[in-house]
């Protein structure tokens, strides 16, 4: 991602952050095409490794 330190990405290379940018991407350019059932099964699916991945990153700090 382009806002995050590589020191973040490199770590956690489980995580795919090219797909988080173009979602991003998706969200922000074509939010009135955009299928609310994607977004849910990605928040349910995708976010809570996410979220952890940065958790533990933090706490190892």
């Amino acid at each position: 991602m382009n806002h995050l330190p590589a020191e973040i990405t490199d770590a956690h290379p489980e995580i795919g952050w090219p797909q988080i940018r173009g979602f991003r991407n998706i969200l922000v350019h074509q939010y009135f095409g955009v299928d609310v059932d994607v977004v849910r099964d990605v928040v349910d699916t995708y976010l809570p490794p996410l979220a952890e991945a940065l958790r533990n990153h933090v706490a190892e700090d």
